[in-house]
């Protein structure tokens, strides 16, 4: 019973490469010899070792399930340690299912070879002998590395990082193997550990990035890695992308009457200027958006005057304004205590002007350059009107809390 126990703490060990399965067993061993009276003696053996290597003076045989078809590119690797010349031989195996093993490579050290070979239908085919010096490739004791790199219609095979005398041809269907079989040793031999081709594996996203925007519309980020598992021995990458974007803070920017907002670039034709205010009755005298350059220029001056049932349209130069356009514009347009919008659109030669999405009687010729414009400014209103929000193309907007002046 207690070799069978131990035997399942070393075979465990070797499919997870974990020693928790050798103190588990161990502890079941244990508790068993103590049971008897024997708990000195099996602290002696612990310390001999003899509590796992004696199982394995026998065949090894452990299969290892692929998660999926081989590929070219795929590694496999395998370690195992070497007594002595008694050992007579062990090998590692590509198979499929109904016990049909694609390659079969078997190491012999007592005659100095190794065997290449496929096993179909239930016979062996025919073999492939490289000659392999047992004197100048193993130590007693030493940890040894097998690798089998999957090519194109052939298997290359190295030794400790160095390739043997031969490749294999790939008689069957890289498609058609299931798993990877470790067989083989006697008098000490053992197979360590096994690295299997690993695709990747996402890992979990971050969290978003802080958005590029206080308002007005920005953009955030997350990223996740190719780590989950990592792709190893030819394992393919993961598929997607490795970072997402979404939008963000999509309301317009606060904004206050008597406040300029510097424009990052000039305006350019497509270019759209909203902004949102409250109106609360006729009492309202007048309020304005306009588009200002240097030096006192207004390139834009919209001045609703609902007391006359008006908008004034103009630009100033040089101190003074400009003739002026008088669309009629009825007070009753308004609705008291209701958000309201007005629309800048940068047109070719003109602006087009717009209330609530409707556009007004008149539009206003681009007197000067709009490559001129440096910020947008609203001003005006009284008995309890104000300006709320504005909104920019995004290339326009100095998108931080302190440029719309909410820090």
């Amino acid at each position: 019973w207690y070799q069978r126990r131990v035997r399942e703490a070393v075979v465990s060990t070797q499919s997870t490469g974990s020693t928790y399965f050798h103190l588990v067993y161990l502890i079941s061993f244990s508790s068993f010899c103590s049971v008897m009276g024997s708990l000195h003696i099996i602290v002696g053996l612990v310390f001999l070792g003899l509590c796992f290597s004696a199982p394995f003076d026998a065949e090894v045989n452990v299969k290892y399930p692929l998660n999926r078809p081989l590929r070219v590119g795929d590694v496999i690797t395998a370690w195992g340690t070497y007594n002595d010349i008694t050992t007579i031989k062990f090998n590692v195996n590509i198979v499929g299912d109904n016990d049909n093993t694609l390659l079969h490579v078997d190491f012999r050290p007592y005659i100095n070879t190794i065997v290449l070979n496929n096993y179909v239908n239930g016979a062996w085919v025919s073999e492939i002998r490289p000659a392999f010096s047992t004197a100048d490739n193993f130590a007693t004791g030493v940890m040894f590395k097998v690798t089998i790199e999957v090519l194109d219609e052939e298997y290359k095979i190295s030794f400790n990082d160095v390739e043997i005398g031969a490749r294999f041809p790939q008689r069957d269907s890289i498609a058609l193997a299931t798993n990877v079989l470790l067989r083989g040793g006697s008098n000490g031999f053992q197979w360590n550990s096994i690295e299997l081709p690993t695709d990747g594996g996402w890992s979990d996203f971050s969290d978003w990035s802080e958005c590029s925007a206080a308002c007005n519309g920005g953009v955030q980020g997350r990223t996740r890695t190719c780590s989950n598992p990592a792709p190893a021995n030819g394992g393919s990458d993961c598929d997607g992308d490795n970072s997402e974007t979404q939008d963000c803070n999509a309301d317009p920017c606060p904004a206050v009457a008597g406040q300029s907002y510097t424009l990052a670039k000039p305006l350019a034709v497509g270019d759209v200027i909203e902004a949102f205010g409250i109106y609360k009755d006729d009492t309202t005298i007048k309020f304005n958006v306009n588009i200002l350059g240097d030096d006192g220029l207004y390139l834009l001056h919209v001045d609703f005057r609902p007391y006359i049932d008006t908008i004034v349209l103009n630009n100033k130069v040089n101190g003074a304004w400009v003739s002026e356009i008088r669309p009629a514009f009825a007070r009753t347009t308004f609705v008291a205590n209701a958000i309201f919008k007005v629309t800048i659109e940068v047109l070719d030669g003109e602006y087009k002007i717009s209330f609530n999405d409707v556009e007004i009687g008149a539009r206003f010729p681009q007197r000067d350059s709009i490559a001129l414009a440096k910020s947008v400014a609203l001003y005006g209103g009284s008995n309890g009107f104000q300006w709320t929000h504005l909104r920019l193309p995004k290339p326009l907007a100095q998108q931080s809390r302190a440029w719309y002046g909410t820090e």
